[in-house]
């Protein structure tokens, strides 16, 4: 079994993406975590009850200079005995970006079975119906390209790119 003692920013500190500067890295031991994710959460699996669950809770906050935008990546890696030797990426859908109430019920499922479970606001913040997306323009009529750009597919492809490999015995 994998010791969440490497369950520390420091173990993570060679991880790195090209074109980006991380602004914080958390990682936080999560021990006791108890699971009820129904099928709706689950969406094509059926549901899942899982006792007592330890994993590490990997959040990365980072930007692209100059280019004022603000992405957070959060990733859930279950001990290795637990693993099952894959990812699942979640969220999204329609104009909305993860790291939402439906996410980490759907990461729940995820990780009682075994995956490491990852989602990304993908520098969106949640917008109510109604509310101005501030977050994509630069001025009236003015679309903030790079904002819009890491919404629209970018952040996606660098969420895969920050999920931390295995160090050692853990995943």
């Amino acid at each position: 079994m994998a010791n969440l003692d490497t369950c520390t920013p420091s173990t993570f500190d060679g991880i790195s993406l090209f074109g980006a500067e991380i602004v914080q890295l958390l990682a936080e031991p999560v021990t006791g975590y108890d699971v009820n994710a129904t099928e709706i959460d689950r969406l094509t699996q059926p549901a899942i009850v899982a006792d007592d669950i330890s994993f590490c809770n990997v959040t990365v906050s980072y930007t692209h200079p100059n280019q004022d935008d603000h992405i957070i990546i959060e990733t859930w890696m279950p001990t290795a005995d637990a693993w099952n030797s894959r990812l699942q990426s979640v969220g999204g859908g329609g104009l909305v970006g993860g790291r939402l109430p439906a996410s980490y019920a759907t990461m729940n499922g995820a990780l009682a079975e075994g995956y490491i479970a990852s989602t990304t606001d993908a520098g969106a913040p949640v917008v109510e119906p109604g509310q101005e997306i501030d977050w994509a323009l630069e001025s009236p009529g003015t679309v903030k390209f790079w904002n819009l750009e890491n919404f629209g597919s970018k952040a996606y492809g660098e969420q895969v790119g920050f999920i931390p490999p295995p160090f050692g015995d853990f995943p």
